[in-house]
């Protein structure tokens, strides 16, 4: 009997060791959506991301943005502090017709072994929908803390991959 409770011991100790081994320590970091425009003027046909750490970097992607709205420009961006924020600028890349869009799909972001996942609902129209015939290139900026990541990927919610930066 004593060998029986010795090995069931022995047993429950290890498959709790192999459990703490095997979970994943990662991180909820608050996140907010800044701005979501459908003209940000990406000439490129596929989804990037874009991780902005300075204020240079983020005045010229708005200025940039806005060239291609009527009146040519952009509104005054957020004040954002980069001494502890970035701005991800995240494009879905050039579409030919309306009806594609991206939003931020979660008010916290993870962070597992490096890598911030950031969901967003990337919509893309249905096969049979009616839409207008204009080119887009829709944008979504997000305001993410900086931290102790060397990539940022941007997530669906269905759980694919839509685009990734490394820092």
């Amino acid at each position: 009997m004593k060998k029986l409770v010795a090995g069931l011991s022995l047993g429950l100790l290890a498959a709790c060791g192999g459990t703490v081994e095997e979970e994943r320590q990662d991180e909820r970091l608050s996140v907010s959506q800044l701005y979501l425009g459908s003209l940000c003027g990406g000439e490129q046909h596929d989804p990037r991301v874009r991780y902005l750490d300075r204020e240079e970097a983020w005045q010229q992607v708005v200025e940039a943005a806005g060239k291609h709205e009527v009146g040519g420009e952009a509104a005054e961006p957020p004040q954002i502090d980069f001494n502890d924020t970035a701005v991800l600028w995240v494009e879905m890349g050039e579409k030919r017709t309306g009806g594609y869009w991206v939003e931020l799909g979660a008010d916290t972001m993870t962070v597992v072994d490096g890598v911030a996942e950031v969901r967003v609902n990337w919509h893309t129209p249905e096969p049979d929908a009616m839409l207008t015939q204009a080119i887009t290139s829709p944008c979504l900026a997000v305001a993410v803390p900086q931290g102790d990541y060397e990539t940022v990927r941007v997530v669906d919610l269905e759980g694919q991959i839509r685009a990734e930066v490394d820092l």
